[in-house]
């Protein structure tokens, strides 16, 4: 195999912008027009169409889009293959597989594309998410790698689990992180008594404050979530025990703190019926617990207020079954995709449909910058980047076109 062929990566990119105009379909009305705005937004202009840039990128033969993750609205990364993407977490056993890769980054928005470096040539899969604007963290023949200067170079992590910079559900791939990272603070031999709650600077990553330890023993293997809200963080984290086939679902603990964890205060534990995940808005106003129910359907969300939970039914909420993603985009509002559409719900407890997005694309993910990132692992070559504040978006479409 000639691997220099393979990941040469000739850059001749050609972009293209244009206006495309997307169906409005039923519930175009719901979705805020240019003169309304939800209380806690400022009013921005919202167009009607979804702007869209490809670009033309001639790479290495048999090179495809593999995966692509992006930190904010500018910075993102893409990694190409000649194989099938595949979902893959760091501690999933996968048949064994050879495939080729490329690296690629934009700092523009998807407008163009740089070639970068992989630590490994060949691998079976890759994974990797994004710890600020040129901080990345790659997972590939099983080691992670890190990089702080956008791909340039990779060294490899002397740390178990991997950086601290990953999201606080253990997980690497399109989940970008925000602004609350879980450490472990009182470690045991194959688990965890204890933990920490880093503060992230939304900026760069870097850790601004950290919080006095809480012990939360939760299920081995399974790291808590938190969220940094204005005046206090939020920890979750599963009781342990209850997994047997004959014993309900585990129950979701919470804790809270108003002094950076010098004491924490519980909350009643939550019956969600399944696995769950925390959702902070980025102006620290909102925390959000949003279950992944199996069968899938859409889930029955939750927002604090005060020590509690309580529920939102977001009234006219899609029912085509089938997995739903959230994020949490202040001014009480919480962003839902899956395979009835793509909307918002309210603390108000209703819900508005945003129709411009494409069809297909049904995974959302909340930036560092407090954009939105629509995605579908099926179709690795474009995403949708929803640029402004709350339910108050415009729209592009980054598509990558190989040559």
């Amino acid at each position: 195999m000639n691997r220099r062929a393979g990941l040469s990566v000739l850059m001749t990119v050609l972009v293209a912008v244009v206006a495309c105009d997307q169906p409005r379909g039923p519930g175009s009305s719901s979705r805020p027009s240019d003169t309304e705005s939800s209380p806690s937004a400022p009013a921005v202009p919202v167009r009607d169409t979804v702007e869209r840039v490809v670009a033309s990128i001639r790479v290495g033969p048999g090179l495809r889009p593999y995966l692509t993750v992006f930190h904010d609205a500018e910075h993102g990364y893409a990694v190409l293959s000649d194989c099938p993407y595949r979902a893959a977490t760091p501690g999933l056993r996968l048949p064994e597989r050879r495939c080729r890769g490329a690296l690629l980054a934009t700092a523009d928005g998807g407008r163009t594309w740089s070639p970068r470096v992989l630590p490994l040539a060949e691998s079976g899969d890759w994974i990797l998410t994004t710890g600020g604007p040129r901080e990345v963290v790659l997972f590939a023949g099983r080691r992670f790698y890190q990089s702080v200067d956008a791909g340039m170079s990779f060294v490899e992590s002397r740390e178990r689990d991997g950086p601290i910079v990953l999201d606080g559900r253990g997980e690497l791939g399109q989940v970008v992180p925000t602004n609350a990272r879980v450490v472990c603070a009182l470690p045991r031999v194959e688990s965890c008594a204890g933990y920490q709650v880093l503060t992230l600077d939304r900026a760069t990553g870097a850790v601004v404050r950290r919080s006095a330890p809480v012990e939360l023993d939760g299920e081995a293997g399974i790291r808590p979530q938190a969220a940094a809200l204005a005046g206090r963080l939020v920890l979750t984290m599963w009781e342990p025990g209850r997994r047997q086939p004959d014993r309900p679902p585990p129950r979701l603990q919470s804790v809270v703190t108003t002094d950076e964890g010098r004491t924490w205060t519980w909350m009643d534990p939550l019956e969600v019926g399944g696995r769950a995940t925390l959702h902070g808005s980025l102006d620290g106003a909102d925390a959000w617990v949003v279950p992944v129910l199996r069968p899938a359907v859409f889930p029955e969300l939750r927002r604090l207020v005060g020590d509690r939970w309580l529920v939102v039914p977001a009234t006219g909420h899609p029912t085509a079954p089938g997995r739903y993603w959230a994020a949490a985009v202040g001014g009480g509002r919480l962003a839902v995709a899956g395979p009835g559409g793509f909307g918002y719900a309210s603390a108000e407890g209703g819900w508005s449909t945003d129709p411009r997005p494409p069809a297909g694309l049904d995974q959302v993910d909340l930036l560092a910058d407090g954009a939105l990132a629509l995605t579908a692992r099926s179709e690795p070559h474009r995403l949708l980047l929803g640029v402004g504040s709350a339910d108050r978006r415009n729209w592009t479409e980054v598509v990558i076109s190989p040559s």
